[in-house]
């Protein structure tokens, strides 16, 4: 069932976190730790949660088998209530020095407010990420408490994946819930309980109008910033499951392929790339004038590129592979553009910006070279800035590279290593010292 089921989205990102990146190894890691480190993560919430017993909750007992049942999960699951005006479930597997446990939480407002097929969404969708899964790859998120944020233990590019991935992990999951609560009304009423905190009572199903409301700010820079969520956005994720309800309904092994590539399109919306002209215009110089500098020497350094593609990613787009323009006569053509929209309409802070980090890319290798440092400097001049002010950026970067600390030093310390690690060494600097 998990594979008529799972959105290819989801699928795909996990198999590059685990090929790619060997995230099994990582988890594995993980487990073991936690194995040793916590006795058992079902009584820490015992202390403030109350366990269900099918005699003290038959209600809720009975709906959970049920769900098990249709899933085609099988173990025994123990139930916690603990006390919050949030609707909330989860199912956890958690490795102890106990052994293994696995057991949901759910809170005492979703057993309270939910009838029993919404309860049966909600058990679903968390049987969900047990059955693709995806307990064990957010294994890899651990909390930064000097940053207080969320990190993950993945090079750049695999973190950028993984925070990608759980969205579209939200969507297979929302499929376990429909197909345990049996129609997509039921499931969009749950799903809407839990989102807004609204029920039938208050507010009709109606995606479309749900699907406006994001349509009417897809420009807005506030629709890109949820980008960083770990969930999708909520109408999206309602019209994705009224996609997938429908397909389901019709009967079992549906083709899902042209559903899955509408899903791709909707999380376009939230995609990162600078909504205003201006924003724009500083991504494009710092692309096109920074790959100018790259390769102005002839030397394509593995270090320059990354700088460049992280600086894009960090700051503008999800995709800076898009603003790599190879070809040095297109990208002149559209340096000169962007370049007359940045002294127009740029201020004095998106100016410094750009010349900073073609300052970065000028001394990414540690040394000033002319010619890379004359590309910059013809920036400068296109876009209305003072040669003093961007010869003071310059400067810094330069100090900041370490460029301060004499080229000719660090080669002397290296031949001096080598010397040492050899037998007989190369020949001798003036003033060092042979056998002799």
């Amino acid at each position: 069932m998990k594979h008529e089921i799972l959105y290819c989205g989801d699928r795909e990102d996990m198999r590059a976190l685990v090929e790619e990146y060997g995230a099994d190894a990582l988890i594995q890691s993980k487990k073991q730790q936690l194995a040793n480190e916590r006795e058992s993560l079902r009584n820490e919430y015992l202390k403030d949660g109350i366990l269900m017993r099918e005699e003290m909750s038959p209600r809720i007992f009975r709906i959970t088998r049920r769900v098990q049942e249709k899933l085609g999960l099988e173990g025994e699951f123990d139930i916690i209530c603990t006390n919050s005006t949030q609707v909330n479930a989860a199912a956890i597997v958690a490795d102890c020095r106990r052994g293994v446990e696995q057991f949901i939480v759910m809170t005492s407002a979703a057993l309270e407010l939910l009838n029993d097929d919404e309860l049966a969404f909600v058990l679903g969708h968390e049987f969900g990420h047990l059955l693709c899964g995806h307990h064990n790859l957010l294994l890899l998120q651990y909390w930064d408490q000097e940053r207080n944020c969320a990190r993950c233990d993945l090079p750049y590019l695999g973190s950028d994946l993984f925070w990608k991935w759980q969205k579209k992990a939200e969507i297979s999951s929302d499929r376990f819930g429909l197909v345990a609560a049996g129609s997509f009304d039921v499931s969009a009423v749950a799903s809407m309980k839990i989102a807004y905190g609204l029920s039938e009572r208050n507010i009709n199903v109606d995606i479309d109008v749900l699907l406006k409301q994001i349509e009417e700010m897809k420009d807005e820079q506030a629709l890109e910033e949820t980008g960083y969520r770990t969930h999708p956005i909520h109408p999206v994720r309602l019209k994705a499951l009224q996609l997938f309800g429908a397909a389901w309904a019709s009967g079992g092994g549906a083709d899902l392929t042209k559903i899955d590539d509408e899903i791709a399109k909707m999380f376009e919306w939230a995609k990162r790339y600078p909504r205003d002209k201006l924003d724009e215009a500083v991504m494009k110089v710092v692309a096109l004038a920074g790959l100018d500098i790259i390769g102005c020497d002839g030397e394509i350094h593995t270090e320059e590129v990354e700088l460049l593609y992280r600086t894009l990613h960090a700051h503008f787009t999800d995709d800076p592979l898009e603003q790599f323009v190879a070809d040095k006569a297109d990208r002149e053509k559209l340096l000169g553009k962007w370049l007359g929209v940045l002294r127009e309409k740029g201020r004095s802070p998106h100016k410094g910006y750009v010349i900073s980090r073609l300052a970065d890319f000028v001394m990414a290798e540690g040394r000033l070279c002319n010619a890379e440092s004359g590309i910059l400097f013809a920036v400068a001049e296109a876009i209305g800035m003072p040669a003093q002010e961007a010869h003071g950026i310059l400067t810094s970067a330069m100090h900041e590279s370490g460029y301060a600390d004499d080229y000719r030093m660090k080669r002397i310390v290296e031949t001096v290593r080598r010397a040492l690690e050899t037998e007989s060494g190369p020949p001798a600097l003036p003033g060092m010292r042979g056998r002799g």
